[in-house]
């Protein structure tokens, strides 16, 4: 309830036609924007009108970017060791 039924965000439209009801309404709606901005695929579309609104939640997307992106790049890289330390 932080993002998608909070009263604040009601008005904020994003891309024209999506509401944050549309984008956090539901929990998955929710992993699924959270899942753009972790990928930094189109995660200005999701983050700017919000942060417009309440500029202290970029606290918590800049943290979630920085945490779940580095977590994404240590599990590629891991896997790509692993592979090529099996080949030896």
């Amino acid at each position: 309830e932080l993002i998608g039924r909070n009263k604040a965000f009601q008005d904020i439209r994003f891309l024209g036609t999506d509401t944050t009801q549309d984008r956090f309404g539901t929990v998955m709606q929710s992993m699924y924007s959270l899942f753009e901005l972790m990928t930094l695929e189109g995660w200005t579309d999701v983050y700017r009108p919000i942060v417009t609104s309440e500029p202290w939640l970029a606290l918590f997307f800049s943290m979630f970017i920085m945490v779940f992106s580095y977590g994404a790049l240590n599990v590629v890289v891991a896997i790509v060791i692993e592979r090529a330390l099996s080949c030896r």
